[in-house]
């Protein structure tokens, strides 16, 4: 029967097995994205790229592909097409370690680059799709920028403008007062005269005042005095004031009064001194100050009672102001203040009437709005040198305000950009590295001060007086580099470049090459490093230049780091060399000189033309400017020339603008095209000024020309020029009077400049090659800078290079904050509406009018490549013949890509976040309306889509079609229809090459691939009344040799692949989605209720349903393919879980249950209060309860479940009622932390519900009192940060005449009220006690070892086989399943949890992480004032914390047919090394004087404030230690199925670590290490260590100056005598902080020991024993076999014996100036053996010369402006042996001469080929220790078991295809 049926169905049979075996053996290989075990990964973050010699098994290492980022719907600067990259030798769908499922698909290979199309899975919401599809990418290769901070390559060009302004802070009042005499009587009188007395006064006073943020306000005051006057011994006075003000509470002023015996003159007239002391206290900030007052003042007996004279006062603060040492802007801080006084006596009594008005103001002035700031980049560090405005590439993390009690201080991180590298046969990623370590600082900024007060009082007694004060104050604060006594600084000072030193370099971080081990141990190795302070108690604080070493808790040693030692000596080593050029040097010396540009769906091989771009021939003539008085633009034009005697003669050049007879300035830019080579005389004849400048240099002598005399001048000026050069000419000219006039000429010899010679400015930057079908641009213009990054090489170690030469531009970025409104907030959806039309009160402007602040920020972000596009791939022998790029005259094999652009510089893409016409909300406070923001980031950027890839046969044409999503937006959020910018890829045709250049258009393609689209996923991302979503793939075909059908687009499509997603497909929100990016709809918050909505802003947290998180996480994804036989594929995702984060366990934020006040017995026990306000400070509820996800049935279970790794810490996050007022009502977000009772805590509810007990805290903040910490938290919290509603009537927006006599009559009743501690006041009015239970939540453990987060895995494959369709039979499915479980034991017993491990958790939802603790501070701004308990979380060090993401230590994988089934397969279980098992490890040192304090705080100049300082200095140190552990293979075990599995083989790695016993684990990177002479050292492999360092100076200066003049009258006699008197009381403070900060970053690579493998009971042992000393490859293996015998395998690296093969490190970008060639050699400037160091024979250079253009070889006449070229370095003895003798010759082999050269060697001769030469294999170990040393020694005794040597041959003859080649083979 089977037989006939195979008989009769044979064909079908046949056909199915074929295809059977195609999915069996070729789609594996190909279509399944992973990597081969045994095959280096593509795509690897932590490991450098290149064929290791296998001297070990090889690693069946899960793929790790170079994390991606992820795109936004709403846009971004960088382009999706270039951020992910599928490689066609991925083969497998699940990446066991993440869970990941990835799907590729071979699309072709082009002439041996193939092309495949591959898939993604965990789609985001904000994920654009690229031109294939959401989730899928066809990206040929690619370097794709993540911008951290400022762009690498800014060299100070590059300016960031910030534009600021905020509401100016005015104060402005007056008050109104009286003073008069209460009582007074003698004591003692001789005869008439009383010599003792006793007098009493009463002062009251009444104030009202307006502030622009906190409204109106008001004061009352009151204050007495009592004098005691006893002769002969001066007076005592004692004096009492109260204050109760709105604004600042209730203020108490004690003082006391000392006045000396007076000096009397017979008359009357006396002389008398006092001294003084007082201070206040306020409710609110406690002791204000203590003020000292002395001064000598002159009276007379009848005036001094109302007498007001100016006195010289110094203050002494208990509350030294806080230093903010970054200072965005420059604020203007001004104060006037004006005062009257009148005294006068009624009836015996003492009046003095006083009246005073003043304004304080702090604002950005609108002219310091704007700051245009140099950037520096990492790569430009050293070129911020002397530019203190420099904004330079680093962050800060962790600043608080400077306090001596400070713990920790800001910790600094450079902030170097990070770069992915993508394409077929290499991979990876890079980032920039420094040789030196250098320091970083802010940008000096200094603050500006405008401040004035006077005073008038006139008294009435015997005769008069009259008295007049002026105070003058200038105080400002000052922020920039600590320089002065730093002697550390000079040490550190970042380097420059310089012959073989590379000061800046590119490499992959995974480099396992060894490096010298001198610059690891000048920075202190693996120790924690802070600077050494100087001058402690004296004026001359500073740093030594020496370090501390910190290490367990105290500083072991000091050493000295001189700036020969704080940089590497010699060259890191690498094996992938990744280099680049600026703009500059690859337009002379890149693979392409120019940019690209083919039009869409137009390909031409006519692309030989490389004229210059923008050719002027048409476009003569100079662009002019004119500017008249006062800034006034007059307009510009297009001249002739600018020869003029007389303005009447000017007129006629610019006809079209009316120039004065007068002042006006003429400014002409061109371009000059030297008529001839020679001397230049310049002659220049003009009235009044000039300024001339060529290729922005001076030529005119400045002093004299421009700054000079203003009359006639006759000048003459040199300089040598080369014919045919462009040459930038600027000329600046000012007429003043009505004379004016100019005539410049230019003359070389007999040959003068004429207008032919002048063209007009900025040339058009591209050019047509081939109208309609190529277009050339210049890889420098408007906003590619000379210096920007343009072309990035990547030469692997096979020698092969990959070329990214066409850098993808984001133009500009702008992220703009400003004031919103709430009424047009959506806080939801996050988003809120703004008035975004030009004109007053634009919000996103600075005419914001919104809240109190008007706040508006802007900062500009100059355009920078965020991508570099693959443009050729060249092998180790190719050479560019032409020096045209890869065409096919070319020697040796290339590939090349080329690009279509849709988008540019005049045409935009404009992209914007959020991607509506909304702006984002950033609520606030959320019960005060007036500090709510909003903000958007708007940029635009060009688009490159792939137009063709060729190679020397074959070539792939890209079909692009538009598309109807990713819709460009403007800045106020208008998407932009109709623009055609964004495409997608149609189809692509592959041609053999010599057919498609004998006839493009009948060409046949050999191979077609045809996509197909829709728009379903992610509907209604691209607008209101638009349901289309994001481009969606949903089928692919292939058609071969053209032969598809015109009419029948069925059958064309009969054998497609199909693509469906999973159903759930929920529309756009920018906020439905969790704080790892799932999807997550905010209706599935706990809690939620349509009357009571919780937002995900309230609640980012990951859902714990698992249900739910699986189906959210699948949102979006691909779940089925249809394949071409008929076959299906279906793929079952669910949520990532993990019990780790690190080796910390795993922590969720767990629902409050509620309160109590004692041990709660039931749920009815609990109450949403924090304390019952019905018993001030003895109710405080100190037991709290929480909702047990796991129900306990024990305290033990209660402790281990929830409890056990707290620590007793507890992170709150509680939603507090707060006091309504004007501006909102509602609930607040107080986040504290609290201490456990570690012996009280239980459960209720029958386990339900478990609680625990809080220790209490005293009013200061210390244990041991009867507070609640949460119940304090909350009301610091309104008393910090809601002032308004803390202290009612502290801010009124408005006020009236009736409203303010009821404030002021309130002021002066409700003073017992003032008094009492706000604590006790909030209590009272039970403020701040009420919780909302529903969204308060406490961190707890996860009880479940279970916590839901990361993303989605794969939980089950199934794979239909179609048989139904073919046979009628049955369908048969087969499938994998993935399980991700591993065990712990818990009591005794074995508990199943997550395998799964976070390297971290996302910074959103941050209070989840269970790294986050507190470190504690106090804070008391004074004595007597509230303290306010606060803290900084750990660790520090957390911006250098890997990424979130999860992975897992054990994954099973079995059949879908495992379970009850009787011959059912065994499973294979594969563990990994996760960062649980190899953690990151922070540390930093102690603040702690003298060692890293220094304080100079002098008493007796601050008391008399004639010069009061405070200097602090501190210094800290902080260390972050990083491995690359996390995802490595740990083993691989094969079990047999059943109850009882046994082991059928496994596969064990080891990695060199401290100690293999310890659960967490330490790596070791000290290996054995042979050079090529044989040397044998212990070496670190794998190993960097950084230096991050940070000096910073906070300066705030007050200088005074009070001047008093009196002038009184009285008699001496009968006679009235007038006496003028005058004191000017100086004053001075200032008040300084430094710091320095360094930051030790230090990052270890796994190093592979040795491999376990055991199968069928026999052990094999491989252990790595040696490497090489260059490279860091595994030189000497042993193999151990199961009887314990040992076999030795030596290899010997190519490179030893041939040195162009070795690493082209050594010597690329070697750069010498100012050297002279003549006939090839060198004969100054570069010894003899400086060229044989630095130069190899076939290196490239690309050189800049002045040539000579007069005189002699003895005598020669330089040009001023150096010209390019390209030279190579050539051997004269290579071919015959010898030392090496190098000289150089151009492309056409003449040697080089040159003058005043600068060299760079861009590409070495070298070839960086990493090979063998030979393997040795033995019976013994070669490695033998001998005279203290270990040496190689492999002879005969080592009972040699094989041997094999491969030759190298260095040298070729070949043809010369330079000289055959005619011309361009296309024309």
């Amino acid at each position: 029967m089977i037989l006939a049926i195979a008989e009769k169905r044979k064909k079908v049979i046949a056909c199915f097995l074929l295809a059977i075996m195609y999915a069996e053996t070729v789609v594996p290989g190909y279509a399944l994205a992973g990597t081969r075990a045994g095959r280096w990964p593509v795509a690897v973050t932590g490991t450098s790229v290149r064929e290791r010699i296998p001297l070990l098994p090889d690693l069946p290492e899960h793929r790790k592909i170079a994390p991606v980022p992820v795109e936004k719907a709403d846009g971004g600067p960088t382009q999706p097409e270039a951020t992910s990259f599928t490689s066609v030798g991925s083969d497998n769908m699940v990446d066991l370690f993440t869970g990941d499922f990835s799907y590729g698909i071979p699309l072709m290979d082009v002439g041996g680059y193939p092309l495949a199309l591959g898939y993604n899975s965990g789609i985001s919401m904000d994920q654009e799709a690229s031109w294939v599809g959401l989730g899928w990418n066809l990206n040929p290769g690619s370097v794709t920028r993540n911008m951290r901070g400022i762009p690498d390559d800014f060299n100070g060009e590059d300016q960031i403008t910030k534009t600021m302004s905020i509401n100016p802070n005015v104060t402005t009042g007056g008050t109104l007062g009286v003073t008069t005499e209460l009582f007074g009587f003698p004591l003692k009188k001789v005869g008439e005269v009383v010599v003792d007395s006793i007098q009493g006064g009463f002062t009251a006073s009444a104030s009202a005042f307006y502030n622009t943020y906190r409204g109106w306000g008001a004061e009352v005051g009151f204050s007495t005095s009592l004098s005691v006057g006893i002769q002969g011994a001066g007076s005592l006075t004692a004096g009492m004031g109260l204050s109760n003000s709105t604004s600042d509470g209730v203020s108490i002023s004690p003082s006391l009064d000392v006045q000396t015996s007076t000096l009397k003159h017979s008359d009357g007239g006396s002389f008398i001194g006092n001294v003084s002391i007082g201070s206040t206290y306020n409710t609110r900030s406690g002791m204000k100050a203590l003020q000292f007052s002395g001064g000598v003042r002159m009276f007379t007996e009848q005036n001094r009672k109302y007498t007001f004279t100016g006195l010289a006062s110094s203050k002494i603060s208990f509350a030294y102001p806080s230093a903010t040492p970054a200072i965005g802007m420059p604020y203007t801080n001004s104060m006037f203040t004006g005062k009257l006084a009148f005294g006068f006596e009624v009836s015996g009594v003492h009046y003095n009437i006083f009246g005073v008005g003043y304004q304080l103001k702090q604002t950005i002035a609108a002219g310091d709005q704007t700051r245009k700031l140099p950037a520096f980049g990492y790569l430009h560090y050293e070129d911020a040198a002397r530019r203190p405005e420099a904004l330079l590439d680093f962050n800060r993390e962790r600043e608080l305000p400077v306090k001596e009690a400070l713990k920790t201080i800001a910790i600094p991180a450079y902030t170097y950009d990070v770069f992915s590298i993508s394409g077929e046969g290499t991979g990876g990623m890079f980032r920039a590295y420094r040789s030196d370590v250098g320091y970083m600082y802010d940008p000096y900024v200094r603050t500006k001060d405008n401040s004035l007060t006077g005073g008038l009082d006139f008294g009435l007694g015997d005769l008069f007086h009259l008295g007049a004060n002026l105070d003058m104050t200038s105080s400002n604060t000052t922020t920039e580099a600590w320089q002065a006594d730093n002697k550390l600084a000079t040490q550190l000072a970042f380097t420059s470049s310089n012959l073989n030193y590379e000061a800046s370099y590119f490499r992959n971080p995974g480099e396992m090459s060894i490096n010298p081990r001198a610059f690891y141990d000048a920075v202190g190795g693996d120790d924690i490093v802070t600077a050494q302070l100087s001058g402690d108690a004296s004026r001359n604080i500073g740093t030594t230049g020496n370090l501390y070493r910190y290490k367990n808790g105290e500083h072991t040693g000091l050493f000295p780091i001189p700036a020969g030692k704080a940089r590497k000596a010699e060259r890191d080593k690498r094996t992938q060399l990744i280099t680049y050029l600026n703009a500059k040097d690859a337009s002379e010396a890149g693979l392409t000189r120019f940019i690209e540009n083919y039009k869409e769906n137009q390909y031409t091989f006519d692309n030989c033309n490389t004229k210059y771009a923008g050719d002027p021939e048409e476009k003569r003539g100079m662009y002019t400017e004119y500017w008249g008085k006062d800034g006034l633009r007059l307009g510009d034009c297009i001249q002739s020339g600018n020869t003029f005697w007389g303005v009447d003669k000017l007129r006629p050049l610019a006809p079209s603008i009316n120039i004065p007879r007068g002042y006006f300035w003429m400014i002409n830019k061109y371009r000059m095209r030297a008529p001839a080579t020679g001397v230049y005389n310049v002659w220049a004849q003009f009235n009044d000024r000039l300024y001339i400048k060529i290729n922005g240099t001076d030529l005119s002598d400045v002093a004299r020309d421009w700054n000079g005399r203003e009359e006639n001048h006759d000048e003459n000026y040199k300089i040598n020029l080369e014919k045919g050069k462009m040459y930038d000419v600027e000329v600046y000219y000012v007429n003043t009077d009505a004379d004016g006039f100019l005539d410049v000429r230019w003359q070389c010899g007999n040959v003068s400049v004429t207008d032919d010679d002048i063209f007009q400015p900025n040339p058009p930057d591209n050019f047509d090659v081939v109208p309609g079908k190529l277009n050339k641009e210049k890889r420098i213009n408007s906003f590619r800078k000379p210096h920007h990054i343009s072309e990035v090489s990547v030469l692997n170690g096979d020698g092969k290079r990959y070329v990214y030469g066409l850098p993808v531009y984001n133009f500009a970025q702008e992220e703009v904050t400003f004031s919103a409104d709430k009424a047009n907030a959506n806080a939801a959806e996050g988003v809120v509406d703004y008035n975004a039309v030009n004109g007053n009160n634009r919000d996103d402007s600075t005419t914001n009018n919104k809240g109190n602040e008007h706040y508006f920020s802007k900062e500009v972000i100059p355009a920078y490549a965020h991508s570099f596009l693959l443009t050729g791939i060249v092998s180790p022998d190719y050479v560019d013949i032409t020096g045209d790029g890869i065409t096919d005259d070319d020697a040796g094999n290339a590939v090349k890509f080329n690009y279509t652009k849709t988008a540019g510089f005049d045409n935009p893409y404009k992209w914007r976040s959020p991607y509506t016409k909304s702006a984002t909300y950033n609520e606030g406070l959320k019960t005060d309306w007036r500090d709510d923001k909003g903000s958007y980031v708007y940029g635009e950027k060009e688009l490159w889509y792939l137009n063709s890839v060729e190679s020397k046969n074959m070539i792939a044409i890209f079909t692009l079609a538009d598309r109807d999503d990713l819709l460009p937006i403007n800045r106020d959020g208008t998407k932009i229809l109709g623009s055609k910018q964004v495409k997608r890829l149609k189809e692509i045709n592959l041609y053999v090459k010599a057919e498609y250049l004998k006839d493009a258009a009948n060409a046949k393609p050999v191979k077609t691939v045809h996509f197909d689209y829709t728009y379903e996923l992610c509907p209604g991302v691209n607008g209101t009344g638009n349901p289309a979503g994001k481009l969606t793939l949903k089928k692919l075909w292939f058609s071969y040799n053209g032969n598809e059908s015109k009419t029948n687009d069925a059958r064309n499509r009969q054998n497609a692949y199909e693509f469906h997603y999973n159903g759930n497909n929920p529309g756009y929100n920018s906020k439905s989605y969790d704080r790892w990016g799932n999807y997550k709809d905010p209706r599935h918050n706990p809690g939620y209720t349509d009357n009571s909505p919780i937002s995900n802003v309230e609640m980012p947290y990951a859902l714990q349903d698992s249900v739910l998180a699986a189906k959210n996480a699948a949102a979006w994804t691909l779940d089925s393919i249809k394949l071409p036989f008929g076959g299906r594929m279906k793929i079952t995702y669910e949520s990532d879980d993990y019990a780790y984060v690190q080796h910390r366990r795993a922590a969720k934020m767990t629902r409050i249950a509620g309160f109590s006040g004692s041990r709660p017995n039931s749920i009815n026990d609990l109450t949403d209060n924090l304390y019952d306000s019905r018993f001030i400070g003895s109710s405080d509820n100190m037991y709290v309860a929480f909702d047990a996800e796991l129900p306990v049935t024990s305290n033990k279970e209660v402790f281990d479940n929830y409890l056990s790794e707290l620590h007793d810490t507890v992170f709150f996050r509680l939603h507090v009622k707060m006091p309504s007022d004007a501006y909102g009502s509602g609930y607040e977000y107080v986040p504290c932390y609290a201490f456990l009772d570690s012996n009280d805590y239980g459960f209720i509810n029958n386990g339900k519900t478990i609680f625990v007990k809080l220790r209490p805290l005293k009013a200061n903040g210390d244990e041991g009192g009867k507070y609640s910490p949460l119940a304090k938290s909350a009301v610091q919290f309104l008393r910090l940060n809601l002032p308004s509603k803390a202290f009612p009537d502290s801010e009124m927006p408005d006020m009236d005449f009736i409203k303010a006599i009821q404030v002021i009559t309130e002021l002066g009743i409700n003073l017992p009220a003032k008094l009492r501690k706000f604590d006790a006041t909030a209590r009272s009015n039970g403020w701040a006690m009420k919780v909302d239970l529903k969204r308060s939540h406490a961190r707890l453990n996860d009880p479940l070892y279970k916590k839901y987060g990361g993303g989605l895995r794969v939980k089950r494959i199934e794979v239909y086989d179609h048989w139904n369709a073919m046979t009628g039979q049955k369908e048969s499915k087969y499938g994998t399943e993935y399980t991700y479980t591993t065990t712990i034991q818990a009591d005794g017993k074995e508990r199943q949890i997550s395998s799964g491990v976070a390297t971290y958790e996302p910074i959103l939802g941050g209070e989840e992480n269970p790294w986050h603790t507190p470190v504690l501070y106090k804070d008391q701004l004074a004595s007597l004032a509230p303290t306010t308990v606060s803290y900084v979380e750990t660790p520090l060090g957390e911006a250098f914390f890997p990424a979130a993401s999860v992975g897992y230590s054990k994954v099973q994988t079995k059949s879908i047919y495992s379970k009850n089934v009787r011959s059912a397969k065994g499973y294979e279980e594969t563990c990994f090394y996760t960062s649980y098992d190899f953690p990151t490890i922070v540390a930093n040192s102690e603040i702690e004087r003298p060692y890293s304090k220094a304080m100079y705080k002098p008493r007796l100049g601050s008391v008399l404030n004639v010069d009061a300082v405070y200097y602090l200095a501190l210094s800290q140190g902080f260390k972050i230690e990083l491995n690359d552990m996390h995802g490595k293979m740990r083993s691989q075990k094969f079990y047999t199925a059943g109850k009882s599995p046994q082991m059928i083989k496994s596969t064990t790695y080891f990695y060199k670590v401290d100690r293999e016993d310890a659960l967490q684990k330490h790596l070791d990177n000290e290996v054995l290490a042979i050079d090529k002479s044989g040397n044998i050292t212990p070496s670190f492999i794998g190993k960097d260590v950084e230096l991050m360092t940070d000096m910073r100076r906070q300066t705030f200066e007050s200088v005074a100056a009070n001047v008093v003049v009196d002038l009184d009258a009285f008699k001496i006699g009968f006679l009235p005598i007038p006496v003028p008197s005058s004191f000017p009381m100086p004053e001075s403070e200032q008040n300084i902080f430094n710091s320095v900060a360094i930051t030790k970053v230090i990052h270890r690579h796994g190093i592979l020991e040795r491999v376990e493998a055991i199968e069928n009971g026999s052990r094999v042992v491989t252990r790595n024993l040696l490497y090489d000393a260059e490279t860091g490859d595994v030189l000497l293996t042993s193999i151990q076999n199961e009887f314990g015998d040992s076999t030795y395998q030596f290899s010997y690296p190519a490179h030893w014996a041939y040195d162009g093969m070795s690493g082209a490190y050594k010597n690329i970008n070697t750069t010498a100036k100012n050297v002279y060639v003549k006939g090839g050699r060198v004969e100054k400037g570069l010894s003899a053996e400086e060229v044989k160091r630095y130069f190899t024979s076939g290196d490239e250079i690309i050189t800049y010369s002045r040539n000579r253009v007069a005189g002699d070889e003895c005598d020669s006449v330089l040009a001023t402006f150096p010209s390019s070229g390209k030279i190579w370095a050539l051997d004269a003895n290579v071919l015959n042996g010898g030392a090496p003798d190098i000289y150089f010759v151009t492309a056409d082999g003449t040697p080089f001469t040159g003058n005043d050269v600068t060299m760079k060697i861009i590409r070495s001769g070298r070839k960086n080929i990493q090979a063998q030469i030979g393997t040795v294999t033995m019976m013994k170990s070669p490695l033998v220790w001998n005279n203290g040393a270990y040496q190689l020694e492999i002879n005969k005794d080592k009972q040699i078991l094989s041997a094999s040597m491969t030759e190298y041959k260095q040298n070729w003859h070949v043809e010369d295809k330079k000289n055959s080649f005619k011309e361009c083979a296309y024309k």
